[in-house]
C-alpha cells in the first residue's frame, strides 16, 4: 500500500477534503496555493452525516500522529508516569496498547 497524502488536511471548498499544502482559508475566502490542488476525498452529500464524516477524515493525519506519539509513550513509560499507568487495571492497559497498535497498523495498511 502506498503512503497517504501528508497532513494536515482541511475540510474546505465543495465539501471536500484537501491537503493544507494545496489550499488555505484566508480573509474569509478559500485560495489555491498551487496550480492544481488535489482533492483527497469528497463525502457523499446524500449522507446526513457527510460534513461530520468529512471533518473526521480531515483530522485523520493529525489523529494518526497523536496516536503514534501515544504508542511511543506507552513503550517507554517510566518513573512517576509508570506509577500512574500501573493504576489502570492490567487488562485495560493491554487493551489500550493493543488498540493503538491496531489503529496505527490499519492506517499504515498493515492490518
Amino acid at each position: 500500500m502506498s503512503k497517504h497524502t501528508p497532513g494536515p488536511w482541511l475540510y474546505g471548498p465543495f465539501g471536500a477534503i484537501w491537503p493544507a499544502s494545496d489550499v488555505e482559508f484566508l480573509d474569509g475566502k478559500w485560495r489555491e496555493k498551487c496550480a492544481e490542488p488535489r482533492i483527497i476525498a469528497t463525502p457523499s452529500p446524500e449522507v446526513p452525516e457527510a460534513e461530520a464524516n468529512a471533518r473526521l477524515i480531515a483530522a485523520a493525519p493529525d489523529m494518526l500522529e497523536a496516536l503514534m506519539m501515544l504508542n511511543k509513550w506507552f513503550e517507554i513509560t517510566g518513573s512517576s508516569v509508570k506509577q500512574r499507568w500501573e493504576r489502570i487495571p492490567a487488562e485495560d492497559r493491554v487493551a489500550i496498547v493493543a488498540a493503538t497498535k491496531a489503529a496505527i497498523a490499519e492506517a499504515e495498511g498493515r492490518s
